[in-house]
């Protein structure tokens, strides 16, 4: 952290079922300079994909889903240019990034507070496809949040109650959420710092990829 100047980090240790270590270093904002504690909330980023594939994982487990079942038998709207390309996709694609979908395809319209069904079902049918499913490793966001609606599908709850329910609540991590309201609400959170070129500075809490919870927006 010294080296890098970085104002703030949380460490946690996990060692099988317990935590061995949790403290908190630096400051959740450089001009405040109030420090960063175990309960400070932080926005994880893409690091949000991995709670998505642990909690297809729990569903799998749970019988709600199947690792190879198609994304077209859980949401029907899913479409692609070519109707058999997406009449084969599986879930398992959608989590690994290789629907054949070119890399980052329509991220730009997350960032423009487009929800998931509104650009699978308006925007995909427009995308070339750079490879058949399952054989092209092309990172994604918006393609990868098609896991929420065949989640929601199969266990008849929203992507946020099924995070919280799932996998907050039984591991008791009482500040984490999903939801831009909730981060704005707390009052321990981290903020976003920008590098000037001789020091870091805080700015606002984005509301973009909320309306993309798997793919970025897990507190």
């Amino acid at each position: 952290m010294q080296e890098t100047q970085t104002p703030g980090a949380a460490v946690a240790i996990v060692k099988g079922d317990s935590v061995i270590f949790l403290e908190g270093f630096g400051v959740r904002d450089t001009k405040s300079q109030t420090p960063v504690d175990v309960h400070t909330v932080f926005r994880i980023g893409s690091l949000s994909k991995g709670f998505a594939g642990i909690l297809t994982g729990i569903l799998v487990q749970d019988g709600m889903m199947e690792w190879n079942q198609t994304v077209q038998d859980c949401y029907p709207g899913f479409v692609l240019r070519d109707e058999k390309q997406a009449s084969r996709m599986q879930i398992r694609h959608l989590l690994s990034h290789t629907t054949g979908l070119p890399y980052h395809a329509f991220t730009n319209l997350i960032e423009m507070g487009y929800d998931t069904r509104r650009i699978v079902e308006n925007y995909f049918p427009r995308a070339p496809l750079s490879g058949r499913e399952g054989e092209v490793f092309s990172y994604q966001n918006a393609a990868f949040c098609v896991i929420e609606p065949v989640m929601e599908a199969s266990a008849h709850q929203t992507y946020d109650e099924l995070l919280s329910g799932r996998i907050f609540k039984p591991a008791h991590m009482v500040d984490a959420s999903c939801n831009f309201q909730s981060m704005q609400q707390s009052e321990n959170k981290c903020l976003p710092h920008f590098w000037t070129g001789n020091y870091f500075n805080p700015e606002p809490i984005s509301n973009l990829y909320y309306n993309s919870a798997a793919a970025g927006g897990v507190n």
